[in-house]
């Protein structure tokens, strides 16, 4: 709790983390406009390769790693987990508050696209649907309809495991910072791994997309959760992130307990 209290502090103090948040912010807000502009005809759908980069898979990954690579390898950069380890915290009860605090980040992070996506019920417009992405896709279906007790608690459903599977996959910065302690290599190799993830099952990698189907860079995680989406597929999504999750703070444990503080 002392380590979690601290990281708190840290937030509500760092500019970082506000430009984070901000750009966030504006990938939600462009790509719902981006949407409307394809709807439209305004945008021809070849744009639709860098568009991508607005919509929450690939702005969360990105904003995700850069958080890791800034606050996760920044402790130790700044020394603030030396002096903790040397104060008396133990080696795992850090590990497990600064992945608390990481995971906190990753839901601030995805907090825009929520937004944007419940302001969509009080507005009806036409989008088109131009990437896999749990939250443009009920842009596009739910634009306009009316907001139920039933559909507010869907939508609170789809949004919480959204953010399990996407702290699940990104949870793999959490042992490479523990490893290299540095921001570069954290933010290359963890991006690296979720593009790569990504553009092998769009591929029709069969074989890997069978190897990685236990996982939350499974595609089906996401893409499958929607208003329709019955209860088995929101336990499979949260399953497969709470459960990777779980591995990489072991991981990062068993790193960190064997690793040489400096």
């Amino acid at each position: 709790m002392n380590v979690l209290r601290a990281d708190m502090l840290k937030f509500k103090k760092s500019m970082a983390l506000k430009v984070l948040f901000l750009i966030s912010g504006a990938g939600a807000v462009l790509m719902v406009i981006v949407a409307r502009l394809f709807r439209d005809g305004t945008l021809g759908m070849n744009a639709a390769g860098n568009a991508s980069f607005l919509a929450d898979p690939q702005m969360v990954a990105l904003l995700g790693t850069v958080a890791a690579g800034m606050f996760l390898c920044g402790d130790f950069e700044n020394k603030t987990v030396q002096d903790a380890v040397s104060g008396g915290i133990g080696r795992s009860q850090l590990v497990l508050g600064k992945a608390f605090s990481y995971f906190l980040i990753i839901f601030l992070l995805i907090l825009p696209y929520f937004a944007v996506m419940a302001a969509s019920f009080f507005i009806d417009s036409q989008y088109q649907l131009y990437i896999p992405s749990v939250f443009l896709t009920l842009i596009c279906r739910e634009s306009g309809n009316a907001l139920t007790l039933y559909s507010a608690l869907k939508i609170l459903g789809i949004t919480a495991s959204v953010c399990v599977v996407y702290a699940g996959q990104l949870s793999i910065c959490l042992p490479l910072a523990f490893i290299f302690r540095r921001p570069v290599p954290v933010i290359g190799i963890g991006y690296l791994v979720s593009m790569a993830c990504g553009m092998l099952q769009a591929g029709g990698n069969k074989v890997f997309e069978k190897m990685i189907s236990l996982t939350p860079f499974h595609l089906e995680n996401l893409t499958r959760l929607s208003m329709d989406a019955e209860p088995e597929m929101f336990l499979k999504s949260v399953g497969t992130g709470a459960g990777f999750a779980i591995l990489m703070i072991l991981a990062a444990m068993f790193i960190f307990r064997r690793a040489e503080i400096k």
